[in-house]
């Protein structure tokens, strides 16, 4: 696409490629570490237990979620799982976020996700570009205003390596925005 559209949309969304190939990664090992508790057979490539810059969610502040002892444990990051279930009573619903900057293996959890708890709310969804579905190709689909996540196994996606390997990875952040008095201001 070099050449035949403006550099500066070619360039973000080949960043945005490149943020949604390194979370490939991170889901690529994280399904590799799961065989390997299972199995106990290490992986060839030596993929398991590579991931330096994952944020578990039960080490985090959250609020209207509590985390929750599993059992099986190898069926939850650390033994434990988030349960969105905590401010149910009070008629709060979900709302899981499905933008470009997350891969399609995020919004396929994130369908999953919602069609498994009582109080869902709504699902965010944004397409994305040709070259990420191509990437993770995946079974979801929306459709008439309804997201549907189709017939595949597991969470109906997967990721093609091949592909995946011509994108280096480039971590992205999001834009921090203040204020002239230097505070933060949602972006």
């Amino acid at each position: 696409m070099r050449g035949r559209i403006d550099s500066e949309r070619y360039e973000k969304v080949l960043a945005l490629q490149r943020y949604q190939a390194g979370h490939a990664i991170v889901w690529r090992d994280a399904i590799n570490d799961w065989f390997h508790s299972m199995s106990g057979i290490p992986d060839r490539q030596g993929r398991e237990g590579h991931d330096p810059n994952r944020i578990e969610a039960e080490s985090m502040q959250l609020t209207g979620y509590v985390p929750v002892e599993v059992t099986p444990w190898e069926t939850a990051s650390g033994g434990k799982a988030v349960v969105a279930d905590f401010a149910a009573p009070y008629n709060v619903r979900t709302g899981c976020h499905g933008a470009t900057d997350l891969s399609p293996v995020t919004m396929a959890a994130a369908l999953h996700f919602g069609l498994a708890v009582h109080n869902f709310g709504i699902q965010e969804h944004m397409p994305h570009t040709a070259e990420t579905d191509a990437v993770f190709p995946h079974h979801y689909s929306f459709q008439a205003g309804y997201m549907h996540p189709g017939d595949g196994p597991g969470l109906g996606i997967d990721l093609d390596e091949a592909l995946a390997a011509k994108y280096s990875y480039q971590r992205a952040y999001l834009p921090l925005t203040r204020k002239l008095d230097g505070t933060l201001f949602d972006w």
